[in-house]
């Protein structure tokens, strides 16, 4: 079950488990490290927001059963005893692993903790920056003075238009 749950994670970023919460795969942009002169590459990043959800996805439910080669309704009833099982896993062990996706613990008041598997983030290599291209780091910005312009001349053509199609 485990790696239905991350492929489906993979493929479509978002993964709704009943008596659980929602994960949700975000994709964290690339960014420079100027104390090491390194260019860390964008590398997708698991987060949990612990929400209370009655049903699973009915998206998620089709690709269940197709993966498992079950009939829909199968397939939800596994899963909805494997979100229970996985809960109680959680209260009664303090914390549980879901392969490739991060480690889910017992917090206080009941609440559920996550900390994600930071496994996937050694398949990205970072770059190490000359220090010519690292002083080079400008911002380019646009100027914006001439806005109006481009707007009166999309203007002119569009009422150029209505006149060529109207006489």
């Amino acid at each position: 079950m485990h790696d239905h749950l991350y492929k489906y994670l993979v493929l479509n970023g978002k993964l709704s488990i009943p008596q659980l919460g929602n994960i949700v795969m975000v994709t964290e942009p690339a960014s420079v490290d100027h104390a090491t002169m390194q260019l860390i590459p964008p590398k997708p990043v698991f987060h949990f927001e612990e929400k209370e959800a009655l049903s699973a996805d009915k998206l998620f439910l089709t690709f269940l059963s197709e993966e498992m080669g079950l009939a829909e309704a199968d397939a939800s009833k596994i899963f909805l005893n494997f979100s229970g099982q996985f809960r109680q896993a959680i209260q009664e062990k303090d914390s549980v692993v879901l392969k490739g996706v991060g480690q889910f613990s017992k917090g206080a008041g009941g609440s559920i903790l996550f900390a994600r598997d930071t496994g996937a983030e050694e398949l990205f290599s970072t770059i190490r920056l000359d220090k010519e291209i690292a002083e080079q780091n400008e911002v380019i910005e646009i100027s914006e003075d001439y806005w109006w312009f481009y707007a009166i001349i999309l203007f002119v053509m569009g009422l150029g238009a209505l006149i060529y199609y109207y006489v």
